[in-house]
């Protein structure tokens, strides 16, 4: 599951952390899935860390996170033109290799479909 792998990565880098805070937009998408819900009510159970769940509304604008993410994939795509079809990024793995290889300071995390479920 991916959240398993990001609060190992969490508490690996934060070894004190004691609450995680997870902010989300679209909140009529997230009111209507129990699963989220569920996922808050037994976090501290599955995770043995407290939690708070913060719904904004959609297109509430953007954040540090998503300019962060728009320029790995701005670079990546730069990249990819530059260098032509020897060194094109074709998957996930290679996305994850080459973000890890590019950007030292960047804690990349690789995330197969198995992971989703």
């Amino acid at each position: 599951m991916f959240q398993k792998k990001l609060i190992e990565l969490i508490k690996l880098k934060v070894p004190d952390v004691n609450k995680i805070f997870y902010f989300s937009d679209g909140a009529p998408q997230h009111f209507k899935n129990k699963k989220n819900f569920l996922n808050l009510i037994l976090h501290r159970e599955d995770f043995n860390i407290n939690t708070e769940w913060h719904f904004f509304a959609t297109a509430h604008g953007k954040g540090p996170c998503d300019g962060l993410g728009g320029m790995v994939k701005f670079q990546a795509r730069r990249s990819c033109l530059q260098f032509g079809a020897k060194q094109s990024i074709l998957n996930s793995t290679e996305f994850y290799e080459w973000g890890k290889s590019h950007f030292k300071s960047i804690d990349f995390l690789h995330c197969t479909n198995e992971d989703y479920i």
